[in-house]
């Protein structure tokens, strides 16, 4: 989710800086909708991480492996 928010805020900034009238209008609803979604985020991961620990299904760790997997996952979200 982090991914995907720092790809649409850094869209909406170069929008921004290029200075498109839409982007400007609607600026305040794009950053507002961005934190709803990030709340939203945090709520589901809150319920979510109680029950995946309890029935074993978490893992121990969410690092990335190396950097090759790293620039897989970035290149997918494109």
């Amino acid at each position: 989710m982090a991914a995907q928010e720092r790809k649409s805020r850094k869209k909406h900034l170069k929008r921004l800086r290029e200075g498109l009238e839409t982007s400007f209008e609607s600026s305040d609803i794009h950053l507002e909708t961005l934190r709803g979604l990030k709340d939203l985020n945090s709520q589901i991961a809150a319920v979510a991480y109680p029950i995946l620990i309890r029935n074993g299904q978490l893992l121990e760790t969410r690092l990335i492996d190396s950097i090759e997997d790293s620039n897989e996952a970035e290149n997918a979200e494109s």
